[in-house]
């Protein structure tokens, strides 16, 4: 099995774990979570396998088919049909919203930086997660039950398995944070994030490099960290010793 399939599959396992239901279909895997209706990524069809011949609307009728909450989320693995709904969501939008990610892969040792010299950065408790996590779906104006939802989602992810939790203070208080989820060979980063009274601080590149410290300590292989491949993170995450593996994308219309 390649890397980029090793760390997707073990990226599947934590939403498979915290998903209601499972349930294999042709193209690859259904979540469904009717007690979370609104953290769509466990409610969702997840296309796992090469569809060269998959249209979007066939896409739409297929995760339609198993809708929980009237809208359609996709998430497909494959990077060439990935791209390649991507583009047909370019060209006839029709009400899709869409994301390109990144899979990166821990290739060097990993490089705190200077940026953050003197910083406190140790082990972060669960509830302080909890707390930074919140603030940053706050701070991206969801609503109020998708914010219960996805803060709920986020209690299941922890509960799925061995999981390492990294802060940084700033200013005597917590104020950025990195998870590290743990599978033996395999292990993920997960969860950056910083206030944004400490951004430009050093601090989201110091809790990344310890994540990554972590994950390869544990004696995993493959460390694996997911990025928005339109967005600055994935150069930080560059810089810390992550390199490309592969890409997915993110598909969701609205009900």
């Amino acid at each position: 099995m390649d890397p980029l399939e090793r760390g997707l599959r073990f990226i599947w396992s934590i939403g498979d774990a915290c998903a209601d239901e499972t349930v294999a279909v042709p193209l690859g895997t259904v979540l469904r979570t009717p007690s979370l209706p609104h953290a769509w990524s466990v409610n969702a069809l997840r296309i796992e396998r090469p569809a060269p011949d998959l249209t979007l609307a066939d896409a739409e009728a297929a995760a339609a088919a198993h809708a929980v909450a009237g809208y359609r989320h996709l998430l497909v693995e494959d990077e060439a049909t990935a791209l390649r709904l991507l583009d047909a969501a370019g060209r006839e939008p029709r009400g899709w919203t869409t994301d390109c990610e990144l899979v990166m892969r821990l290739v060097d040792d990993p490089d705190p930086g200077g940026g953050a010299a003197g910083a406190v950065v140790r082990e972060g408790r669960f509830e302080e997660i909890l707390e930074l996590f919140t603030a940053w779906l706050e701070e991206e104006e969801h609503a109020r039950e998708t914010v219960e939802d996805l803060v709920e989602r986020r209690r299941r992810e922890h509960a799925a398995g061995p999981e390492r939790l990294v802060v940084a203070e700033h200013e005597g208080r917590p104020a950025a944070m990195c998870s590290v989820r743990l599978g033996g060979d395999v292990a993920q980063l997960e969860d950056v994030y910083a206030l944004p009274a400490a951004r430009g601080t050093g601090l989201g590149r110091a809790v990344t490099a310890e994540g990554a410290r972590i994950a390869a300590e544990s004696g995993a292989g493959l460390v694996v960290i997911v990025a928005d491949d339109r967005d600055w993170p994935k150069q930080l995450y560059a810089k810390v010793g992550f390199a490309p593996l592969g890409r997915r994308a993110i598909l969701h219309r609205a009900a």
